[in-house]
């Protein structure tokens, strides 16, 4: 049983951490509180499920085995009785799509998750650059591609896009051997937490500001003049060029996320910002 066990850990590049003493320290770094519904993406055994429901209000748990959601039914039977805790069987990934099903309110809940390794970069941009965007993240992610994220080293379309929307800080470092199995590589524990001076423009034409973004790494690298002189006039970026701090020569990857806001925000508005 444990090796099948261990089999489907790795089938699902799942890594638990089944101590529930660390669970409850890592959770008291959260903002969770009494009035929060919050989504676990993947429960595992239920050790950290078991501490969510100790500090929020309600918690939604999905997971991809079926195995895990029903031994959580079993072990949480009051809890879900009392309306508390919601359990569905779901691939985290198609998951974002189906909120009309489940019983949360657009842009007011929290999420929490011990995100598997191997699928880090599609878990964020399907739960953190989508709509509804929680109002605070809890995660458990490998340590590189949390520095990723925070534009550490150089900066990247998901660097920008997720730091366009939420203030991001690495709030613990957690050894290996927490882990079962325990990974090869080192892991943190970062929050997100939902900016409240998010653009209107930016919010409403989501979709334009993700291909925004996106266009600006995936062609040949430009300078900051080249590659916005198609959206904005030269005056323009001159302008934003001096409030910001940035140079036209710059290459326009270098550009911080609120650069490439300001930008598409000029762009949108006829540079009247």
């Amino acid at each position: 049983m444990k090796k099948y066990n261990r089999q489907k850990r790795a089938k699902y590049g799942q890594n638990y951490i089944k101590n529930p003493s660390i669970a409850r320290v890592l959770l008291k770094q959260s903002d969770i509180s009494g009035k929060d519904t919050v989504l676990e993406v993947g429960l595992g055994e239920g050790v950290f499920t078991a501490e969510l429901l100790k500090i929020a209000g309600k918690v939604l748990a999905i997971d991809i085995d079926e195995e895990n959601i029903s031994r959580a039914r079993r072990k949480f039977r009051k809890e879900i009785n009392e309306e508390r805790l919601f359990l569905k069987t779901e691939d985290a990934l198609r998951f974002v799509h189906k909120f009309a099903e489940l019983p949360l309110k657009h842009a007011d809940y929290k999420l929490f998750s011990s995100v598997p390794y191997n699928i880090s970069s599609q878990f964020v941009k399907k739960f953190l650059i989508k709509k509804p965007m929680p109002k605070s993240a809890f995660l458990i992610l490998q340590k590189e591609f949390a520095d990723r994220i925070m534009g550490k080293g150089k900066n990247s379309v998901l660097s920008v896009l997720v730091n366009s929307f939420f203030d991001v800080k690495v709030l613990s470092e957690l050894k290996r051997e927490v882990f079962s199995p325990v990974p090869s590589v080192d892991s943190v524990f970062v929050g997100f937490y939902l900016k409240e001076d998010i653009p209107a423009e930016i919010l409403a034409n989501l979709g334009d500001y993700k291909d925004f973004v996106r266009a600006g790494f995936t062609e040949p690298i430009k300078t900051v003049e080249k590659y916005f002189s198609k959206f904005l006039s030269k005056k323009d970026l001159q302008e934003l060029a001096g409030k910001q701090g940035f140079k036209l020569k710059d290459p326009s990857i270098s550009l911080s996320a609120k650069d490439w806001e300001l930008i598409f925000r000029a762009w949108k508005s006829g540079a009247d910002i």
